[in-house]
């Protein structure tokens, strides 16, 4: 009971740090009624920095039964991702190296150390049993900021600002999605939850003040709501596929 009643208590406290951190001390943003696809791009800008291009960094993912941390790089085209971990365990004991697929259709995973490929179902019952919940490849393609929802996708639609903050929110294939951001930067939170409201996850996004990553975040944290799972990545480059 005890047990319960911490996890209970972290969640809280993880709850309200995002309250806190979006609402701060400003005034609460104005409803802003979202009819049609120049509403929707007015409140909800397009992404900064488009494809095809590739992302260098770190990462640390923290999950109840294992901890890793290493580097990876990231290459977007055409709706397509793919991504190569090099990683080992927080002591080094365990060194892995992955490459996960994303498409529209699924995900498949590659393990490069046993040289093994895993099809859709089973890279999905693997990252299931990771994470606690079903994702789909357009959670991926949100979480990383690689695409925006469609205004013809995004159902339900909901938005609000001010002068300098914005926040839009629906249905988006099965997933009640939540965005809030920046118009000075972009998005800095997103909420994401599936339908039945079992499973859902926070990413949040801070950004560099220079040009160098061109619009992309320079940090992104995924986490959880239960606090059972921590993915953080810390954006090293950003450049145009095929450049140097």
């Amino acid at each position: 009971m005890k047990l319960k009643n911490n996890k209970y208590h972290i969640k809280t406290i993880f709850l309200l740090s995002i309250v806190f951190l979006l609402q701060g001390c400003g005034a609460r943003m104005t409803a802003i009624p979202i009819s049609d696809a120049e509403d929707y791009d007015r409140i909800f800008p397009g992404l900064k920095c488009s494809g095809p291009f590739v992302i260098t960094g770190k990462a640390k993912l923290e999950f109840s039964r294992y901890r890793f941390r290493g580097v990876f790089r990231l290459e977007y085209e055409e709706e397509t991702v793919r991504i190569d971990f090099d990683h080992s365990s927080m002591f080094g004991a365990v060194k892995e190296e992955a490459s996960i697929f994303i498409g529209k259709e699924g995900i498949t995973l590659f393990d490069q150390k046993r040289a093994e490929y895993y099809d859709e179902d089973a890279s999905g019952g693997l990252i299931s049993e990771a994470v606690g919940g079903s994702v789909l490849p357009s959670d991926i393609f949100l979480a990383l900021l690689l695409e925006r929802p469609s205004f013809s996708e995004f159902h339900s639609l909901k938005g609000s600002g001010d002068d300098g903050r914005w926040k839009v929110s629906g249905i988006y294939k099965g997933r009640e999605v939540e965005y809030s951001g920046e118009k000075s930067t972009g998005p800095v939170l997103l909420k994401l939850h599936d339908i039945d409201d079992l499973w859902g996850y926070f990413v949040l996004y801070s950004y560099s003040e220079d040009d160098k990553y061109c619009g992309y975040p320079k940090e992104i944290t995924i986490k959880t709501e239960d606090g059972s799972v921590r993915i953080n990545l810390d954006i090293v480059s950003i450049k145009k596929k095929g450049t140097k």
